[in-house]
């Protein structure tokens, strides 16, 4: 049986396909000590200064350990354990870099403090329309700052915004 070009399209036109262009992300820190320490607001009025400065969440490959041996005079290969999962943030710096310095001040902490206390709390969630509820793509409450992008200072436009990258590494990931 041939399908006409008019039911490709059709088709085409009426299946419900997957929109990430709005995501929004609850972070911050698990322990209020450490909180206070970096000088992050547990308010939800930061959280969305959060949201509105987020430009996109890169989320994390999945890999693991291979285990393979050679046996019987064949390879015999398996996945083995779970790799750390690593995602980045990008931002978009407002306020005389309050945000950038936020994540700076708890990057330089965090090697001064116990690993239990510099966890971070990071669940992302996309939505498609304003009909569906925001679903959640992952969350975690083990995520650390690994690493903090530089700042491209640069001269020739007056109209630059500061725009940086936090990566985070977290042990294997809640995903619904």
């Amino acid at each position: 049986m041939k399908t006409s070009l008019n039911d490709i399209i059709q088709r085409v036109q009426n299946t419900n396909w997957t929109k990430i262009n709005n995501f929004n992300i609850i972070l911050m820190p698990l322990s209020p000590e450490f909180a206070n320490i970096i000088g992050w607001e547990l308010s939800n009025e930061f959280n969305d200064q959060l949201n509105t400065s987020l430009i996109s969440i890169d989320t994390p490959t999945y890999t693991n350990q291979e285990v393979a041996e050679f046996i019987g005079g064949m390879w015999r290969y398996h996945d083995g354990r779970d790799e750390m999962f690593r995602f980045t943030l990008t931002f978009r710096d407002y306020d005389q870099f309050k945000l950038y310095r936020t994540f700076a001040n708890a990057y330089y902490k965090m090697k001064d403090a116990y690993f239990d206390s510099i966890r971070f709390v990071v669940q992302v969630y996309a939505g498609d329309d304003k009909r569906v509820k925001d679903r959640l793509i992952f969350k975690t409450d083990t995520a650390i700052i690994e690493n903090l992008s530089q700042l491209q200072f640069n001269h020739s436009t007056e109209n630059q915004i500061a725009e940086f990258s936090v990566g985070f590494k977290s042990r294997p990931l809640i995903i619904k």
